[in-house]
């Protein structure tokens, strides 16, 4: 994989699809709801993704790939979701290149961004917290990780 893709989960396929575009890099592409089983269950999904996000399957792509490609849109802040955090500061913690593309929401709550993001699930809000502070400090994040 050349080429890791974050992103909020917020804009449609089309406008996707047009933003990675407008990144102008190629090779394979690992993007997670087409790599990721969407249809599962959500404790079968749980159970895949583990409790280790250093072993997940977004980790374990992000490792591999050669740059990380940010794709945001004006829906929704990409900051505000802890996932996108956790991708965009392991890649900055791995040395990975990363593309930023898309649009930001015009209006962003810096207090709802970086280590104060969120998870849908507050399991994975609770996992990804302790995996930052085991290998780093939140005020690095949010230096790293801002809107």
């Amino acid at each position: 994989v050349d080429n890791f893709v974050t992103h909020a989960w917020a804009e449609g396929f089309k406008a996707f699809v047009r933003d990675l575009r407008t990144a102008n890099v190629s090779g394979g592409f690992w993007i997670c709801f087409l790599a990721l089983p969407q249809t599962w269950e959500p404790s079968e999904l749980c159970a895949l993704l583990g409790r280790n996000p250093y072993m997940s399957p977004f980790y374990i792509a992000l490792t591999g790939a050669s740059r990380v490609v940010a794709v945001r849109n004006s829906n929704l802040n990409m900051y505000t979701r802890l996932w996108c955090v956790f991708e965009l500061w392991s890649a900055h913690e791995q040395n990975k290149p990363v593309k930023v593309v898309g649009p930001n929401p015009s209006s962003i709550d810096p207090g709802e961004t970086g280590y104060s993001a969120r998870c849908s699930n507050e399991g994975d809000t609770r996992m990804l917290r302790r995996a930052i502070d085991v290998r780093g400090e939140k005020e690095h994040v949010n230096m790293y990780v801002g809107s």
